[in-house]
């Protein structure tokens, strides 16, 4: 469940509730987050955006990051806080529900959940909606356009392999003799391509908040999203 409001564009900022898989890869060293010495912020939410002017509009206000930190430690009805994502003109809240099936039904207490964050939600909204650019600052986040290209050649490829292998099944023509070799070479082809993506994501996007995010896509695709959500 989403629940959105308007605010001005120009920036993006993505809020999550950190996970053991983050805090890995931030000791490992590879994902750099920008931390803000808050005691309840900095260990409960991960910043994966490495936009300059947000990271100090966070870092010079402590009761936005309060707000922020209420906001994802406040428990739902029945569901959690996934993320709070500010981009293209709306901040939204993403929620989660730990258990479908039960009473009260799902719908109800998402929608509890989300009227219970409103009010620290808006606020949140006013206090990140202020001072919106009117041209590219110098301090936006410049690893934002290397992972959008990295995600849509990935997401590109899966798809196109989906689609052949697709009209394969569906055409009853089409058969393959040496099944052997066509599966090595496919391996070897896949392979090379995975490498090649997983080195362009290291080396475009190495030592910033989205590099890990960006990694477990490219390896383990939406299936890795769709667990790490719920967690």
């Amino acid at each position: 469940m989403h629940v959105a409001l308007d605010v001005p564009s120009g920036y993006r900022l993505e809020l999550k509730r950190e996970s053991e898989l983050d805090r890995f890869f931030k000791w490992t060293g590879l994902t750099v987050e920008r931390q803000f010495g808050h005691f309840g912020f900095d260990p409960l939410v991960y910043v994966a955006a490495n936009d300059d002017h947000r990271n100090h509009q966070l870092a010079s206000n402590s009761k936005l990051l309060q707000t922020v930190q209420h906001l994802f430690a406040t428990p739902g009805i029945g569901c959690r806080l996934r993320r709070i994502t500010f981009a293209n003109g709306r901040i939204w809240m993403a929620f989660w529900a730990h258990d479908w099936s039960g009473e009260p039904p799902i719908e109800t207490r998402l929608r509890d959940s989300a009227a219970l964050l409103l009010p620290e939600f808006q606020l949140l909204a006013d206090a990140l909606g202020q001072q919106a650019p009117t041209s590219a600052p110098k301090g936006r986040d410049r690893f934002l356009i290397p992972s959008i290209a990295i995600l849509c050649i990935s997401s590109g490829l899966a798809i196109n392999g989906v689609v052949s292998w697709g009209l394969t099944v569906l055409d009853g023509s089409a058969f393959v003799v040496d099944t052997m070799r066509f599966r090595t070479l496919s391996f070897v082809a896949g392979s090379v391509i995975l490498a090649a993506l997983v080195t362009a994501t290291l080396i475009l996007l190495g030592r910033s908040a989205r590099v890990h995010l960006v990694l477990m896509d490219v390896l383990c695709g939406r299936v890795w999203r769709f667990q790490h959500q719920r967690s």
